[in-house]
Order: C-alpha cells, then structure tokens, then sequence
C-alpha cells in the first residue's frame, strides 16, 4: 500500500506577476511620485532592492519591483501582497509583516530585515542561480529551453518541467522554474516543439503532436539534464502540468533514472474523457441550456468515436449542422467536417495514462483545483489511486479549495494559497540540496 507523508519546508517570498491589487509607492526618502526626478531615483533605488536573499544559506526570500511598488509572498498567511511605505527604507504588509531595507550602496548588495509579531530574521541579498539558454537536439526537432543551475557547490538534483496543452512555450511556466531553482534544484524549462524558438510544425499537417511525439521530446530533454555534470543523475524528477502530467507519467514509467513525479491538474481519463468533459463544463459557464448541453455532449462523444475510427459518417455531420442552425449563439460543437485532419491526432483520442501508471514504483504527488472544469479531478484521483493504491510506493494527492484549472481562484483573484509551497516542501523533502531547511518558520502549512 501506498504511504501518505507530512510535508514540511521552508518558505519563499514569490511575487505572482499578475498580484492584484498593486499599490502605488507614493513617496520615498521626501520625494513625491509627481516629481519625474524623483520617480527616477524611487524607480533605480526599488530596483536595487529587487531579487533574493538568504538567511544563513538557507531560507530564501525573493523581493519583486513592479512599476514603483515592491510584491512579496507573505509567509504569515501565504499570500501574495504589495507592500506598503511606511518611513526610509521601511515598508509593511497588511498582515503586519514589516520589511526594512539596509542600504549598501558600495556593493550594492543591500540586506533585509523581517519582523513579524516578536520576531526578526536577518537576510542578504544573493544570487541563488544562473540561467543559461540551451539548444537540444532531439531527431529531427531541436528544442530551445532555459537551464537554470543552482550557485552552490556540489551536485544538484533536478526537475525538468513539461508545459501543459497547445503549442506554449516556456514563459507559461517561468515562475515555477524560478522558485525550484531558487531551492537549489537544477531546472530544464523547453518550449514545446513549434512553440516559441523550439524547432518543428505544432500544427504539422494539420494535426497537433501526438503523445508519442511529446514524450519522445520530454525523453530527450530528461537525457540533457541527467548527463550534466553538476546534476544528481540519482535525484532527476518531472514536473508537468495537465497535458504536461500526463506526458510526465508516460516519461517516468519509461526511464528509470526518474525519482520522483509532481502531476499538476492532471487527467487521468482519456483524451475523448477530457474533452467532452470539458465541453460540457464549458457549455454552462455559456448558460446554453442544459437540453442543448446534453446534445453536445453526445455529438463529441459519437464524433471522438468516429475519428478514432478514421470517418466521419455523414449522417453526423449533418446533425452538428443542423443543431448549429437551431442556436442563436455558436455552440462548441466539432467541426462538421469529414477530413481528419482537424487539430487532435487520432491516435491521442482513447489514450489513457493508467496503464503507464500501473509501471510507476518512485514517489508521486498529484494535485488538483477543486473547480477545475478543464479536467475531471475527483475522477482522475479516482483511477489514479485505484491503480496506485495497489502497489508500494509513496503517493500525495491534494485538491485547492475553489481553485481552477490552473489554481487560480477566480472568486478572489489570486493563485490558491499554498500552490507553491506545497509542491516545494514535498521536493525537498525527497531530494538533498545541502544547506537548505525543510520547515516553515511559522504556522501549520501542510
């Protein structure tokens, strides 16, 4: 049977670049915003302040400038929030959090001071990694990705982060990428072939790349990082995203220098599941009535079987027609067309990961939006721990209250709490990157 683990890390600060609610800095040191010199020196002087520091080595804050405000993740409520001028260098978050900044401007390397409550903790600035762009040769495709690679000494363990659906490069995934690397993890972030500087045709002959086509590029990638010199070949794991978790699944049951798996809102379903699934969730947010919904969900269950089969009989065809024809709105219906050639190959539609699943014996950690109507969590988790609950090895699962596909809570306009964390303390409670701490200064975060 499979073991469920407590999880424990330390904390980061992280800004979400997209945090609303961005307060304006509205002066600094005597000056005013509406003085354009002084803008500049507000402007030079925040950006100095922007970027890591480290306490003793180990924990990791990070400090983001956006226009003239200053962002960081609150390790009190693990939020994200602008922080606010109070006097000088001193600047506060609604929780009480209060931020001081030390200059030094001869080596630019100022130091931060974090009290909350009836505690302070020092930090220095750092530069926890680099990033090198990367070109890898992959048959006939050469895919373009960033390194990132830990300023530590030793050897790293890495992860290398598969992008979910559609051809995305890896801008999508930029902050995830940043955060591992920040904890000392080796980090291979690519664009999907056809997407971004990565070689090859998404679209191809008018259809998407198949899953073999995705994992062969995700194999090669895995093969660059594992063969880097200052990598832990012993400590390699996959991250990916919905389409990316599945991708990562296939990966991990076929190489076996993989360690460990994070699946992010990821369908355990068939491609045709999924899809329909979608559609039907889809159709509701549209408020189409709940008989024409129906209808749909039908016509793409038939339409996926007959792909599948390679024909699209005629007598459907006309049907998504004619029920096109009845709606005052567009319905998400298939395209009513008999050519097969129209974006999902057919070789994708009754794929499913469960048979890849049942040949996985390394740690896995799987996490979905509790209203993700993108994918089928609570089924997915269903099929996944029916399978793994079988075998011996050590599986997480977890589901963000009110969150969406992509974690994001709509309702309140940020990431869930704890997206972040979560995934980072189970990493590096299963990896070694040296000096780092694996436990939270405050509160109960698991």
């Amino acid at each position: 049977m499979y073991r469920l683990r407590y999880l424990l890390c330390g904390f980061i600060f992280v800004l979400l670049e997209s945090s609303p609610g961005s307060a304006e800095i509205r002066q600094h040191d005597g000056f005013s915003n509406n003085n354009m010199a002084s803008d500049t020196v507000v402007a030079n002087w925040l950006s100095e302040l922007e970027g890591y520091y480290e306490v003793n080595k180990q924990q990791i804050f990070r400090i983001k400038k956006t226009e003239n405000s200053l962002f960081a993740h609150s390790p009190v409520g693990e939020e994200y929030y602008p922080l606010n001028f109070v006097e000088k260098d001193l600047y506060e978050a609604k929780t009480g959090e209060k931020y001081t900044f030390n200059r030094s401007f001869d080596d630019r390397l100022p130091s931060l001071t974090w009290c909350w409550k009836d505690q302070c903790l020092e930090a220095r600035k750092a530069n926890p990694y680099d990033v090198e762009e990367v070109r890898i040769t992959n048959g006939d495709v050469t895919l373009a990705g960033s390194y990132y690679k830990p300023n530590r000494e030793g050897k790293h363990p890495g992860v290398v982060i598969i992008n979910g659906g559609g051809p995305v490069d890896r801008n999508n995934l930029k902050l995830e990428a940043e955060l591992f690397a920040a904890y000392g993890l080796a980090v291979l972030l690519y664009d999907k072939r056809g997407a971004g500087s990565s070689g090859g045709d998404f679209y191809g002959t008018s259809t998407w790349p198949t899953f073999e086509e995705l994992l062969y590029d995700a194999l090669g990638v895995l093969d660059f990082l594992i063969n880097r010199p200052e990598v832990n070949e012993q400590q390699v794991g996959i991250w990916g995203t919905s389409q990316g978790g599945r991708i990562g699944i296939m990966a991990a049951a076929q190489k076996s220098e993989v360690a460990w798996l994070i699946c992010n809102a990821t369908p355990v379903t068939t491609l045709q599941e999924g899809q329909v699934y979608a559609y039907e969730h889809f159709s509701r947010q549209q408020n189409i009535q709940e008989k024409t919904i129906q209808k749909i969900v039908d016509i793409w269950g038939r339409y996926y079987d007959q792909l599948y089969q390679k024909k699209v009989k005629a007598n459907l065809i006309q049907e998504i027609r004619d029920l096109q024809r009845s709606s005052d709105t567009r319905l998400p219906l298939p395209p009513a067309t008999s050519n097969l050639n129209v974006g999902i190959p057919w070789e994708n539609i009754k794929s499913s990961p469960v048979p890849f699943l049942k040949k996985l014996d390394i740690p896995v950690f799987m996490l979905w939006g509790d209203e993700d109507k993108r994918v089928p969590g609570r089924l997915s988790w269903k099929r996944a721990d029916s399978v793994l609950s079988e075998r011996d090895m050590e599986v997480d699962h977890y589901f963000f209250p009110k969150a969406n596909h992509s974690f994001y809570i709509e309702s309140e306009g940020r990431i869930a709490p704890g997206y972040f964390m979560k995934q980072l303390c189970w990493i590096l409670e299963r990896v070694d990157t040296g000096d780092i701490k694996k436990k939270y200064y405050f509160g109960n975060h698991d």
